[in-house]
């Protein structure tokens, strides 16, 4: 034991100078990807105000993180006079860090809302998004982080390409490894949303959810961290559809159709109460409320005898099941909804387009370019304007 000791001791040391000189090397070379995410007590991560890095994986942006903890331009918490204030809550789509800010739909979409108002008003959009959310933790955002910026118009971004299967503890495929199942979960009981929080109330859990986002400050983690993610994935989720050409993993086929298991339907009870009890909230502040559906890839594909393959591998009924089912819950409960892959897909095919995709990724797979964030800026802000002139502040053309 006192020959091995030293040794062993030599064998920490060189692994840990190894690990600091590849940590130097990846940050000196420009190729440490950018970590502007934190623990966070009731969400379980959230963006870090002030951080910055350079996202080059897929896409190419500068990201800056302002003292408000989200992605955009510095902006005051309370609102101006003359402005008309959009909060936008959602996933990586609307965080948008593939793209330059300026480029991203939140940033369009604002553009677009000032060619709309009248002469001495202007709108302000909000980009609330964070990877890797689902809509809880988006509900907990409104109450957190957006409220105190009194916006006029709340809309949620909902993407459904995993946010069904992120709201359901049984279904969420996120990985510990990650820390993105370091998030907190909902179920009914008695017709009323039961907060399932045990990621911080659990002492294992919430000593690993700390830990394992600050061991993401280092950029090595990574790359040490991705093939076990991969790996983990692969065994936990298998899944006939993963054989399935340009199936990505990470998205979920059974949304293309109606709930498949006991476990999906309850998902799906799951998410449709969460955006009631959202779109509640909102409206009981005095606010307008909305669900604008992001688009995945496959259904945008600029190919349509592809996508009816597709579809008929995964035995699925229709591409547009989730966009439907929400439309549906929007005009029950009273909230716009604008479900945004239909006239994409109708760009696509016209333009053969790819809104999807990077050149130094993969066409039509992964989260919009620039082409597909300026579309859907420009529909959202056409068909939210009037909501926009109706909430502007009558004073607002006198100043």
């Amino acid at each position: 034991m006192r020959r091995a000791g030293p040794k062993l001791l030599l064998i920490v040391i060189g692994v840990l100078l190894g690990l600091t000189v590849v940590e130097i090397a990846l940050r000196v070379a420009g190729i440490a990807p950018p970590e502007v995410r934190a623990y966070d007590p009731v969400r379980g991560w959230q963006l870090k105000p002030g951080a910055t890095g350079l996202q080059r994986s897929e896409g190419h942006a500068h990201v800056v993180i302002n003292t408000g903890g989200f992605r955009g331009p510095e902006v005051a918490v309370t609102k101006p006079p003359g402005v008309v204030r959009v909060a936008v809550v959602g996933d990586s789509f609307t965080e948008g860090m593939h793209v330059p800010y300026e480029q991203t739909f939140c940033a369009v979409m604002e553009r677009e809302l000032s060619r709309c108002l009248p002469r001495g008003l202007r709108p302000q959009v909000l980009d609330f998004g964070v990877s890797g959310y689902g809509t809880a933790q988006e509900l907990l955002t409104l109450r957190e982080q957006v409220w105190p910026y009194a916006p006029d118009l709340v809309i949620l971004a909902f993407f459904p390409g995993n946010d069904v299967s992120d709201n359901s503890s049984a279904l969420d495929s996120e990985s510990w490894l990650s820390g993105e199942r370091c998030r907190p979960h909902f179920s009914i009981r008695d017709g009323a949303l039961i907060e399932h929080d045990e990621f911080r109330t659990l002492p294992l859990a919430n000593l690993w959810c700390h830990s394992v986002f600050w061991l993401n400050r280092f950029a090595i983690m990574d790359y040490l961290g991705e093939p076990v993610v991969i790996l983990q994935r692969v065994v936990t989720k298998p899944k006939a559809a993963s054989e399935v050409a340009r199936h990505e993993p990470g998205l979920d086929d059974e949304i293309y159709g109606p709930p498949p298991t006991s476990r999906w339907s309850k998902a799906w009870a799951v998410t449709e109460k969460l955006i009631v009890e959202m779109s509640r909230e909102v409206k009981a502040r005095g606010a307008r409320f909305a669900v604008v559906t992001t688009s995945t890839p496959i259904q945008v594909y600029p190919d349509a005898s592809y996508r009816r393959s597709y579809l008929q591998k995964i035995g699925g009924v229709d591409l547009f099941y989730a966009d439907h089912r929400l439309e549906a819950l929007g005009a029950q409960e009273g909230f716009a909804v604008l479900n945004l892959a239909p006239p994409l897909q109708l760009y696509a095919d016209q333009h053969h387009a790819f809104l999807h995709g990077f050149a130094n990724t993969q066409l039509g797979s992964g989260h919009w370019n620039e082409l597909g964030h300026r579309l859907a800026g420009e529909l959202i802000g056409k068909r939210f304007c009037p909501f926009v002139r109706q909430d502007a502040p009558s004073s607002g053309a006198d100043k």
